[in-house]
């Protein structure tokens, strides 16, 4: 059973490990967002739309998982997929919260916007959404300096999420190798 529980661990934590070095821009885009409240550990799946909701693919790996630097998302996904932000601390964007949804083209790297997050009764919910392109590329040439040439603003939608009951927030399990 625990060997199943680490499998689980290990696909859902994915993105954790992302490595910006190697981008293949015939295959893979590059986003950017600022998430704001910045002290909650973000999680950005792949998903799609469906009548007018994010619905996220939980047998896909997380394409981020962790804390904001400065307040900023930065992670690879494919060229092609529809991402979103879906958790903020232990909350699912479920019931009554909605999130930014994008697309990303092959070799983009997208500047999606600062998102300002409030929590709901159950889940969060964008509450404000502005473009500051010009802070996003001075975090860029600290941090990725390699890609800030290349970063540009892309489309989105706030969409809601799916109808129905919010998942329990449980323990969360990290798998640490010792020796």
């Amino acid at each position: 059973m625990a060997k199943y529980a680490l499998c689980v661990v290990a696909l859902l934590l994915g993105g954790c490990a992302t490595d910006m070095s190697r981008f293949n821009v015939e295959r893979e885009a590059i986003f950017v967002v600022r998430v704001l409240p910045t002290d909650r550990q973000v999680t950005v799946f792949p998903g799609s739309v469906v009548d007018g909701e994010f619905k996220s693919s939980l047998f896909t790996p997380a394409r981020f998982t962790g804390m904001p630097a400065a307040g900023y998302v930065v992670g690879k996904a494919k060229a092609g997929e529809t991402i979103a932000i879906t958790t903020l601390g232990n909350r699912w964007v479920c019931a009554d919260g909605s999130t930014v949804v994008f697309q990303l083209d092959a070799g983009e790297v997208a500047y999606v916007g600062d998102v300002v997050y409030e929590p709901t009764e159950e889940s969060f919910k964008v509450v404000e959404h502005e473009m500051q392109l010009e802070a996003a590329r001075e975090f860029m040439g600290r941090w990725h300096p390699q890609w800030v040439g290349r970063l540009g603003p892309i489309e989105h939608q706030v969409l809601p999420a799916p109808p129905g009951e919010c998942p329990t927030p449980g323990p969360t399990y990290i798998y640490i190798p010792v020796g």
